[in-house]
């Protein structure tokens, strides 16, 4: 797979339309994240958006000469984690499970991130109380 081709590339400082950005099924998009970022790509941003049917993933990805890139793919409960071949990933799925209580499936190091509150009804990952926030400093330390 060419991953250059299924992004939607922009300079920094334009805008895109929602729309033009390339729906992908999950295992093609979390390819394509760990292709463009063995191609010099960074991620800017990873990130998902409730839903009342899921959760809509996001993915904004910064190249040479300026450029970035979006993907976007959609998950209900779980994604595989990518962390231990994308290393850059390993904060974003933690913030994911925190947010959206989408457990990022073989993540080398699974704990909270920020400790707040799911932005969707629901109990978290790491307590029977989290769904109400964790309290910060409060977990099981590695």
């Amino acid at each position: 797979m060419n991953a250059e081709v299924i992004i939607k590339t922009f300079r920094n400082g334009e805008s895109v339309s929602t729309r033009d950005v390339p729906e992908l099924a999950l295992e093609d998009f979390l390819q394509a994240i760990v292709e463009l970022t063995g191609q010099h790509w960074h991620i800017c941003s990873y990130f998902g958006v409730v839903d009342q049917e899921g959760v809509a993933l996001w993915c904004i990805l910064s190249g040479s000469n300026m450029r970035l890139g979006a993907i976007s793919s959609w998950t209900e409960d779980s994604l595989p984690s990518i962390t231990s071949v994308c290393p850059e990933a390993h904060l974003f799925e933690r913030e994911i499970a925190e947010q959206c209580l989408v457990r990022p499936e073989g993540h080398p190091w699974f704990k909270p991130l920020r400790y707040q509150k799911p932005l969707c009804d629901g109990v978290g990952f790491w307590s029977e109380t989290d769904g109400g926030g964790l309290i910060p400093a409060v977990t099981d330390f590695y």
